[in-house]
C-alpha cells in the first residue's frame, strides 16, 4: 500500500488511486497462490477533461524527452494512467492488475483493501463504479 501512497501524494501522477480490490486466488484456501489478483480504480486528480488531458500531453512529451517511445497520440494520451498502473506494479511478475470496471468483480469474489480516505468531486455515477464493500460470490 506504500506505493498507492505514493502516487496519491505525487502530484507527478496524474491519477489517485480510488480502490484497491483484492480478487482470484488469494481470497481462497488454495495451498498454492500463483498471482495476486487486484483491481484498481483510477480517478484522475485534474476534474476538468480538457485541462486533464493537455497535462497528460505534457507528461509524454517530458518523458519522450528522456527516451520514452510512442507509437501514436493515443498512446502518449493514455500514459498518464499507464504510468500509475506500472508504478504500482513495480516490475512484479506476481502482480495481476485489472481495471476494476472490466466486468471480473460481477462474477468473483472480492474484499476492498484500500479505498481513497477523502470524498471525491467526481459522482460515482460519472466514473462507472462497481464496487460496494461488501463481499460478492457468483
Amino acid at each position: 500500500m506504500n506505493r498507492v501512497h505514493q502516487v496519491n501524494a505525487d502530484s507527478r501522477f496524474l491519477y489517485i488511486v480510488r480502490k484497491v480490490v483484492l480478487f482470484g486466488s488469494f481470497l481462497t484456501d488454495a495451498a498454492f497462490v500463483g498471482d495476486l489478483d487486484l483491481a484498481v480504480d483510477l480517478e484522475r486528480k485534474e476534474p476538468d477533461g480538457e485541462k486533464h488531458v493537455q497535462m497528460a500531453l505534457a507528461r509524454a512529451r517530458e518523458v519522450a524527452e528522456k527516451g520514452r517511445r510512442f507509437s501514436n497520440f493515443v498512446e502518449m494520451i493514455f500514459f498518464a494512467e499507464q504510468e500509475v498502473k506500472l508504478f504500482l506494479k513495480a516490475r512484479s511478475r506476481i502482480i495481476q492488475m485489472t481495471d476494476s470496471r472490466d466486468g471480473i468483480l460481477k462474477m468473483a469474489e472480492y474484499r476492498v483493501i484500500y479505498e481513497y480516505p477523502r470524498a471525491l468531486a467526481t459522482p460515482d455515477s460519472a466514473r462507472g463504479d462497481v464496487f460496494r464493500n461488501t463481499f460478492r460470490r457468483s
